[in-house]
């Protein structure tokens, strides 16, 4: 993730916005995923997970393509698939079948 990260280039000012832009991010997924674990059936659980990452991370995306220049969007986007990747892995090793 941090070659990712700095394969972006971000510049002074762009690097307080982007680590917002990730933290909102994760701590708004990570809340609306604790928030389904307590009152959705089981079974409606990932795929509705999936919307709610899906609609957080158009929000991350237009946050960033506030502030980055159109050079440094293709970098972002490596990030940020990156980034879906590593939480599937997290997500698929927590939530395994027993």
């Amino acid at each position: 993730m941090l070659k990712a990260t700095i394969e972006i280039r971000l510049n002074e000012d762009q690097r307080p916005q982007f680590g917002s832009a990730i933290t909102t991010f994760l701590q708004g997924f990570n809340s609306d995923v604790g928030r389904l674990l307590n009152t959705l059936n089981p079974n409606d659980l990932p795929r509705t997970i999936a919307s709610k990452r899906r609609a957080r991370a158009k929000v991350m995306d237009k946050e960033v393509q506030a502030f980055q220049s159109a050079e440094q969007l293709p970098a972002y986007e490596s990030y940020r698939k990156l980034l879906l990747e590593r939480m599937d892995e997290r997500a698929a090793k927590r939530w395994r079948p027993r």
